[in-house]
């Protein structure tokens, strides 16, 4: 039979211990203005066909926000992400946007929202694991808690349908990990189209990044334009977080726009084209 110490390897060698720690920090955390609303919420995946299960949907004190998670516990490894020297951290990114007014659902979706904390705004990632680059790629867990998130905003809105009065809901997916966050600040002057490479690059840690991209073709599909601009337009932001530094984020958290701003303005048809101007 095995020994304890060889079922608590066993233990931790999965995701669980990272994602029911995580609960426990908050559930026991006063003052952040945040809950635990859900863990291990089932979802059904309409790309795949699968049912599956998210690890844990937080809402905020107010209702009004809602962070839906995966938690991925990665040892000895770093996550690299590319920005051009130059480029700000950014406030701005696209948030998951329902809204109810009396059983009528407005025609609202992924929309740019802007919210602090700020932070490095990449396309791509780069895995280092025990010292040295990784096959492994996050963009499949990023795009999986993306439809998670908007799985769980319909089924939200279909109760939101039933109760009178207006209502406004703003879902955010989020990886939230150990591996420790970087940002490669590289130089398109220093580039080399010989070799295919980088000059020397500037590299800081961060808490947290948006990573930004289209990570699902149906997304493409959806918006029937042409090939440039629909890929522009379905980018979709999934916020990076190191476990570490996710109570601080929490605690720090503010949306740009208030929910009575939000409720006054037409959706935006190009939720993207504005994020150059991004302070």
């Amino acid at each position: 039979m095995a020994t304890s110490d060889e079922f608590d390897k066993t233990v931790n060698e999965s995701g669980f211990p990272l994602q029911v720690g995580i609960r426990h920090l908050i559930e026991q955390s006063v003052g952040i203005g945040w809950k635990v609303a859900a863990s291990e919420f089932p979802w059904h995946d309409d790309l795949t066909e699968d049912e599956k299960f998210v690890d844990l949907v937080l809402s905020s004190q107010d209702q009004t926000t809602t962070l839906v998670v995966e938690c991925k516990r990665a040892r000895q490894t770093e996550w690299i992400f590319l920005r051009e020297q130059g480029k700000k951290s950014r406030r701005k990114m696209s948030g998951l946007v329902t809204i109810v007014r009396d059983g009528e659902t407005e025609p609202w979706g992924w929309e740019s929202i802007a919210a602090t904390p700020e932070s490095p705004l990449s396309e791509f990632c780069i895995v280092r694991k025990s010292g040295q680059k990784s096959q492994e790629l996050i963009e499949a867990t990023a795009a999986q808690v993306m439809r998670a998130a908007d799985a769980i905003s319909g089924i939200e809105l279909n109760y939101l349908r039933s109760q009178e009065g207006t209502f406004c809901r703003l879902y955010f997916p989020a990886i939230v990990t150990t591996a420790r966050l970087f940002i490669c600040d590289y130089s398109m002057a220093d580039f080399s189209i010989a070799s295919g490479e980088f000059g020397k690059s500037e590299y800081s840690e961060v808490p947290m990044v948006r990573f930004h991209k289209p990570f699902s073709s149906g997304n493409l599909d959806a918006w029937n334009k042409p090939l440039a601009e629909a890929t522009d337009l379905a980018g979709t932001t999934v916020l990076i977080i190191n476990a570490a530094h996710l109570l601080a984020t929490l605690a720090d958290w503010e949306v740009g726009e208030s929910v009575k701003e939000i409720l006054a303005r037409p959706p935006i048809v190009h939720p993207e084209s504005t994020w150059e101007d991004d302070e």
